[in-house]
């Protein structure tokens, strides 16, 4: 039985779980939002074409950056200062509008308080809402400006979040909004190796950086090499507590993060989030991520809007995977953990 003091405790993080998913709920669900996606659902031809193309923006937005993110009349067109976002939870969020990932951040936060009213990223949001508990510990590889990060510790209070992120300039950003004491931020990248390496990545798209100079190449992205800290998942954990949920978006160098956390992969049963890339260039190292984690016993899960998840085979995400386009998170878990 429960003390009374666990039992004010347990009810509490249920209390604030339930508020989180309130306000999510209540920020995505905007009366002129409902309207316009009602409108778009009709059978109208115009329509359905039109809601094709907003589909594709708002799921595909980083493709549809990259040729703005190196253009210099754009990049240029105005002046540096600081962006003033909030999230549906009330942090507030200062962002660069140099970088168009940080201005695509700030205007969805200032519409809805989180990254999209649809899509991928909502159903990840719901499902760690869902999902973390206050003895927890959260990393999250590829924090970028901390948005998953800032979520865990609302949830998270006994436990830790580490967050990684090897740019130095996002990472400015990602420690001036870090107002949690519980929030262990790394200015590195989790790889197979320890060292310094480069980061191939355009000056003013954050997001689409990664370790993997092959894929820079192939995306031709006008693009910068930037010296960043290296370490590995094995290394890490032997100085700092050991996680229970990742969150891995590396930009196609996931198989790489795996690698360098073989042992305490093979060890234990951390609950993984990893984002899902398809097709080229991507294809080929999404599927060397997604066998390695399935042949370590990982079972992968499929998450719909709602933070719910659907057990799926490893066939199902190779076919995912090599259609065009494919961006989604997916969740890896050993079928033995019992949380899912």
């Amino acid at each position: 039985m429960l003390s009374h003091e666990k039992y004010n405790d347990v009810k509490s993080t249920e209390s604030h779980r339930l508020q989180l998913l309130s306000m999510l709920h209540k920020a995505v669900s905007d009366p002129a939002i409902e309207l316009v996606t009602a409108r778009l659902n009709s059978s109208d031809r115009g329509f359905l074409r039109i809601k094709s193309r907003l589909n594709r923006l708002i799921n595909y937005r980083l493709r549809y950056l990259e040729i703005a993110a190196t253009s210099p009349p754009l990049r240029w067109a105005w002046p540096s200062r600081v962006l003033k976002g909030k999230t549906f939870w009330g942090s507030k969020l200062y962002l660069p509008n140099k970088d168009l990932d940080a201005v695509f951040l700030w205007a969805l936060t200032v519409c809805w308080g989180c990254y999209a009213p649809d899509g991928p990223e909502l159903g990840l949001t719901r499902f760690f809402i869902k999902m973390l508990t206050p003895r927890d510990v959260f990393y999250d590889i590829g924090a970028s400006y901390g948005f998953y990060t800032f979520l865990a510790a609302e949830l998270i209070t006994e436990g830790e979040i580490h967050a990684f992120e090897p740019n130095e300039r996002v990472f400015y950003w990602l420690k001036r909004n870090c107002h949690y004491p519980h929030v262990i931020l790394n200015n590195c990248a989790l790889t197979n190796k320890s060292g310094q390496g480069m980061l191939f990545m355009p000056s003013n798209h954050s997001g689409a950086g990664s370790l993997r100079q092959e894929l820079a190449v192939k995306r031709r992205l006008r693009r910068a090499q930037i010296p960043v800290q290296l370490t590995t998942l094995d290394e890490y954990v032997q100085k700092h507590r050991s996680p229970t949920i990742i969150k891995m978006d590396v930009e196609g160098a996931e198989q790489l993060v795996i690698e360098g956390g073989q042992k305490y992969l093979r060890e234990n049963a951390p609950i993984i989030a990893m984002e899902v890339h398809g097709g080229q260039p991507f294809e080929h190292f999404t599927k060397l991520a997604v066998q390695s984690l399935v042949a370590l016993g990982f079972q992968p899960y499929r998450l719909n809007p709602f933070g719910n998840v659907e057990k799926v085979d490893l066939q199902f995400l190779e076919n995912l995977i090599s259609k065009n386009d494919t961006l989604e998170n997916m969740i890896f878990c050993r079928p033995n953990s019992g949380r899912i």
